[in-house]
């Protein structure tokens, strides 16, 4: 159309073949013409058929393929159909196109918030379809993925007494069921690292002691050698003082003895000493 205008106007400035100068005050006048002449033209044509181009541009879908490239519904930018993710897993959700660093920040962000480890949905609005770890696992961190598989395995025992193995290099998660319970077992191997712990203290195997005497243990008195040097004082029936709980050993003589705390007890019985216990016979 613009050629059309054009012609007409050097078709006015013309004398047949001869183009004759124009001052540029006379140009500017006739370019406004031009402009004019343009106007008239363009209003004449229907209003739609002008329209058009402008109120249908060519748009493309979330997911929608551009040659290589792929559509991102998180970041909205176009990305290599290579680094795209899509849940094929579910049928409902296989249009929903993410680049891989944004699915694997959403899932990372997921974890982080503490959610319900059992879903973590499609990010795409109003999707109610779940992501699989298998499927994300050639893009998320070790670290995220790990991470997610410990939650989703701890999401699956809720509701089970869990414990964690008790040797520090260890860890692993177990899992106490009803018949450990009901059967009242205590001695239990680790699958993971294969050592003994005790079901019931849930502690590394305190092998010659009773839970109950464990459990009565100072803090500072269960670990492995104060363990064994307790087992011995059971086995030899050493006494314990009532006031500083030291270990006391009886070689010989009467049951009345005097720990180095100052305190004076009943080797029988244990008690604190009084007259009644010349005749203690435990």
């Amino acid at each position: 159309m613009e050629e059309c205008v054009d012609e007409f106007y050097l078709s006015a400035l013309s004398d047949h073949d001869q183009l004759f100068p124009i001052s540029d005050q006379t140009y500017a006048e006739e370019l406004h013409l031009q402009e004019v002449l343009m106007s008239c033209i363009l209003s004449s044509l229907p209003i739609q058929q002008t329209l058009q181009p402008l109120l249908k541009p060519p748009t493309r879908e979330v997911g929608q393929s551009s040659g290589s490239h792929v559509f991102c519904g998180v970041c909205m930018e176009e990305k290599p159909s290579e680094d795209m993710f899509k849940n094929t897993n579910s049928p409902s959700c296989a249009s929903h196109s993410f680049c891989h660093d944004c699915i694997s920040r959403y899932i990372a962000a997921r974890l982080q918030e503490n959610i319900s480890m059992s879903s973590i949905r499609c990010p795409e609005i109003g999707c109610m379809s779940t992501l699989e770890p298998e499927f994300c696992r050639a893009f998320v961190p070790l670290e995220v993925f790990e991470r997610w598989d410990r939650a989703l395995c701890e999401s699956a025992l809720m509701g089970s007494e869990r414990f964690y193995c008790p040797f520090n290099d260890c860890s692993a998660l177990l899992l106490g069921d009803e018949v450990v319970g009901r059967v009242n077992v205590r001695e239990a191997e680790c699958p993971a690292c294969n050592r003994l712990f005790c079901a019931q203290c849930k502690v590394k195997w305190h092998s010659g002691l009773k839970c109950e005497e464990f459990q009565g243990l100072r803090g500072d008195e269960k670990g492995l050698e104060d363990m064994k040097f307790v087992e011995l004082a059971m086995r030899k029936q050493w006494r314990r003082c009532p006031r500083c709980r030291m270990y006391v050993e009886r070689t010989e003589g009467c049951p009345h003895m005097k720990c180095r705390c100052g305190r004076e007890f009943c080797y029988s019985c244990g008690l604190t000493w009084t007259s009644a216990h010349l005749s203690c016979r435990r």
